[in-house]
């Protein structure tokens, strides 16, 4: 008989397997003889690891005094760690796991890896009963709806999405590939039907489009198409939350997500929208927002925002933040409206005196759903001179200008660009995280005329004249 680092495992007619990652090393080690010769599809020494590159069945022979016996066992070599996106023969086939290096585990089909957990946050036991599966569809699934006059919302979902089960204490990450024109390809039919209906269908309305790709995951029930189909609007279903995303690029140029503080096991995806008021046309918006806004007061800062419909509401919570970035609740419930279809307004205040203080309402439903306001500043210190550059003015053929601002505070700063109707070109809108901004953009396909960029921040608005 023999030992094998990793371990075997029986598959029956007296022929065991050894599965391996390529590139890293098996050790066959004979027992019960005196010694041991190997032959298969690597000549290898009895108990000297050695480095797996083919897959193939291995046989033992052992000898003791004059007397042999044999044994096989196959070695399998799956191919390197590497993320890779499914396809649509992946589509609702169920994956398990396939290796595991360090605290990841990968999941896939035998020959490739379509997702990945990381479980170093799990504080007791391991991950139990885990399987994964991947969804890809050749369509893009959205949903537009109306609360009312002016208050049209949307969203437009990712084409690949996942479902996962499993058991584990604690937290996990999950690491999920993706394609970067899967997001243009939503975010293009999103700005389609946004400025369809900002420039022609309804040009009062509130709607204003997500500033970024969204990432979710329900709680308690499956991703899957029947849940997709129960989508109205950016309004989910059911319960979600919207783990930490951060981005990488696997060595092999594959682009992935990865979702952090995941606590249980449920499915997700991506998706980008536009909705009504200040709620930044958010995914799953369970309120329509009217108007948020902050004042600096001798007793501290003043919140107040306003709602022109509600659903369900439960209550709201007032989040500060001094970087934008590590919030952190006043630990009050301001009772919500439950259901309304009137205009409510809320105030709140809050005895703060810092220089900056960030702000962001977070709106809670009954069901435990929640979403958050778009960001707002308090400052209370008052900058250098805002100063605006654009050059060149008269757009070259290329199309390439450069726009830049100086003295930026640390509220939003927002870039847009109109033509002499009004129409809007371009817009951009970020909570910057220096005191100046540097923009190089690509022009080339605009039409002929006059156009006017503009750049706004706490510190001041300008406007510059251009021509192409």
């Amino acid at each position: 008989s023999y030992t094998s680092t990793p371990a075997f495992s029986s598959t029956g007619g007296g022929v065991d397997t050894i599965v391996v990652t390529s590139g890293n090393t098996v050790v066959l080690s004979g027992t019960g003889a005196n010694s041991y010769s190997w032959s298969g599809p690597q000549s290898i020494t009895d108990a000297v690891s050695f480095v797996a590159t083919i897959s193939g069945e291995y046989m033992v022979t052992g000898t003791t005094s004059g007397c042999t016996n044999t044994k096989k066992v196959f070695v399998k070599v799956l191919p390197s760690v590497v993320l890779t996106t499914a396809s649509t023969a992946q589509n609702g086939v169920k994956q398990t796991r396939r290796a595991v290096i360090g605290s990841l585990i990968y999941y896939g089909d035998g020959v490739n890896y379509y997702f990945a957990i990381d479980t170093s946050g799990i504080t007791s036991g391991s991950l139990t009963g885990d399987t994964v599966m991947i969804s890809v569809q050749t369509t893009i699934d959205s949903s537009k709806s109306s609360n009312g006059a002016n208050q049209e919302h949307a969203m437009y979902l990712m084409p690949r999405f996942w479902d996962a089960k499993g058991s584990f204490t604690g937290t996990v990450k999950i690491r999920f590939p993706y394609l970067p024109s899967d997001t243009a390809l939503i975010v293009g039919y999103r700005d389609s039907a946004w400025s369809l209906l900002k420039n022609v269908t309804n040009t009062n309305t509130l709607a204003v489009k997500t500033p970024y790709l969204e990432w979710f995951k329900t709680i308690g029930v499956p991703y899957t198409a029947a849940y997709i189909s129960g989508i109205v609007g950016n309004k989910f279903p059911s319960t979600v939350v919207k783990p930490s995303a951060t981005y990488g690029v696997t060595g092999g140029g594959v682009h992935y997500v990865e979702l952090a503080g995941i606590t249980s096991f449920s499915g997700g995806g991506a998706g980008v929208g536009f909705g009504p008021g200040a709620g930044g046309g958010g995914v799953g918006l369970p309120v329509t927002w009217a108007g948020i806004d902050v004042q600096t007061l001798e007793s501290g800062n003043e919140l107040t925002w306003k709602t022109a419909s509600e659903k369900n509401t439960s209550h709201f919570e007032v989040e500060y933040s001094y970087n934008a970035k590590d919030w952190s609740s006043t630990g009050d419930q301001i009772p919500a409206a439950g259901n309304s279809a009137n205009l409510n307004i809320y105030r709140f205040l809050h005895p703060d005196f810092e220089s900056f203080v960030y702000y962001r309402i977070k709106q809670v439903d009954l069901d435990g759903q929640f979403d958050y306001s778009e960001i707002k500043l308090a400052k209370r210190a008052k900058g250098k001179e805002f100063i605006v550059s654009v050059y060149p003015t008269q757009i070259p053929e290329n199309g390439r200008i450069t726009i830049e601002a100086k003295n930026i505070d640390k509220s939003q700063i927002s870039l847009s660009i109109m033509d002499v109707s009004g129409k809007m070109i371009y817009s951009n809108s970020y909570v910057p995280t220096t005191n100046a901004l540097h923009e190089e953009l690509e022009l080339y396909l605009l039409q002929s005329g006059v156009y006017f960029i503009e750049i706004s921040n706490g510190q001041g608005k300008e406007v510059v004249k251009v021509l192409r």
